[in-house]
């Protein structure tokens, strides 16, 4: 945690991926000047990041298609609305089927 709250000041950055903003504790959270932030519908999920957008970009929060996700960040005078394409390019890693 000492990472997130004063790397920032010696340079060091960390990026933090999960598939519920819950799961962060807001001390972290309170840290993060940077989100990528791709459809969420839970409403707890959504009480927990709304402090950090615009009013308007939260409620399209819930509606962003597969592949659509907003940015916003504190160096942002507004958030960005993006689209990522899926890639043609082969992984070979596939989730196997069980």
């Amino acid at each position: 945690m000492s990472i997130a709250r004063e790397g920032r000041t010696k340079g060091i950055f960390l990026f933090l991926t999960t598939q519920s903003p819950k799961d962060v504790p807001k001390i972290i959270l309170g840290q993060v000047g940077t989100f990528i932030i791709h459809r969420i519908t839970h409403y707890e999920e959504l009480r927990v990041i709304e402090n950090l957008l615009q009013p308007s970009t939260l409620s399209q929060i819930r509606k962003l298609a597969q592949g659509g996700s907003v940015i916003t960040s504190i160096n942002l005078l507004k958030d960005l609305h993006v689209y990522f394409e899926k890639t043609n390019r082969i992984h070979y890693n596939e989730t196997p089927l069980l």
